[in-house]
């Protein structure tokens, strides 16, 4: 049984569905490579591998960033698996990816010792420090004191805590 949905949301590549139980169903949108069979296996060739990671890293910063999703839980991730196909990553896969992704510097594990969570990183830390100097360069801020509130209230509205690991 499921309730007659009750919102709804767009949210480009993914559509996010409520009903009254408030259970949260995706109805997933994913690109036309995520039904190609051979991508959920990684490939020999390092030319065809190197695009294969280069896919996964922005199907997975695309789909954390659109649902506003901070933390990808690794063996919780929906993306693993496209059951549509009959296809999903096995364990090895999966970290090897995850390893890639966190290289490319849009994550960090939150729990180094045993890789189980990853703190999503929207932004590179580099493109945020120059979103920041260019938001301080046209609010009149450059050589002067902000404050973090100043940032969250600002264009960037992020919360300090999530991104900068300041306690508020």
């Amino acid at each position: 049984f499921q309730a007659p949905c009750i919102a709804s949301r767009e949210c480009g590549l993914f559509t996010i569905t409520c009903n009254v139980h408030l259970f949260v169903s995706i109805r997933e949108k994913y690109p036309e490579f995520y039904s190609f069979k051979p991508f959920f296996t990684i490939q020999p060739v390092l030319a065809t591998r190197e695009k294969q990671m280069g896919l996964w890293r922005d199907l997975i910063l695309k789909y954390h960033t659109e649902l506003r999703i901070k933390t990808l839980v690794v063996h919780d991730c929906p993306l693993w698996k496209n059951p549509g196909i009959g296809r999903e990553l096995d364990n090895e896969s999966i970290m090897a990816v995850m390893e890639d992704f966190i290289k490319g510097g849009h994550g960090e594990w939150e729990d180094p010792d045993v890789r189980t969570r990853c703190r999503i990183l929207w932004r590179k830390p580099e493109q945020l420090a120059s979103d920041i100097y260019d938001w301080a360069e046209a609010n009149g801020y450059i050589n002067s004191v902000c404050t973090v509130y100043e940032l969250h209230s600002g264009k960037f509205h992020f919360h300090p805590k999530t991104i900068l690991g300041f306690q508020t």
